[in-house]
């Protein structure tokens, strides 16, 4: 891909009318990537006279859109297995001595049974009726305000 680039950025100096600086980045390109089919065509040409390197069928291919793979995780990511301690040993050892130890709670009275009904929501819609208040007599008084004596 870099060798791409560089034969690329070459063509871009070429067309602006830079041909030093383009032939410094085809040199660069046979240069630094040898083995390069990118670079190949560098050397047999040593100018882009034949188009522009993105159209050519070996670009197509560089530059399709290929699915991805995914990322592998993190491995702190993934789930680890638990280190048994001698710690955690000793403590599962005495939790489960505590609750084999508790005597068993011996119930003479079942507990009451639960409604497994859902209430009527309407049921009490009528139960509560509140009078309007229609006029300023039917207000409460209203007392002034004392102050805390201090």
């Amino acid at each position: 891909m870099n060798a791409f680039a560089l034969t690329e950025a070459a063509y871009a100096q070429a067309k602006l009318g830079r041909r030093e600086e383009a032939a410094k980045l085809l040199t660069q390109c046979a240069n630094d990537y040898p083995q390069n089919p990118w670079s190949a065509a560098v050397k047999r040409k040593k100018d882009l006279g034949d188009g522009a390197p993105h159209a050519r069928a070996e670009a197509a291919k560089l530059l399709e859109l290929r699915p991805q793979p995914p990322a592998p995780l993190d491995t702190l990511g993934e789930q680890q297995p638990a280190d048994p301690t001698v710690f955690d040993d000793l403590l599962d050892r005495a939790c489960q001595a505590a609750i084999l130890a508790r005597p068993l709670a011996l119930r003479p009275i079942p507990s009451p049974l639960l409604r497994l009904t859902l209430p009527e929501p309407f049921e009490n819609r009528g139960t509560v009726r509140v009078r309007a208040l229609l006029t300023v007599e039917d207000l409460p008084p209203i007392a002034p305000l004392r102050t805390p004596r201090s």
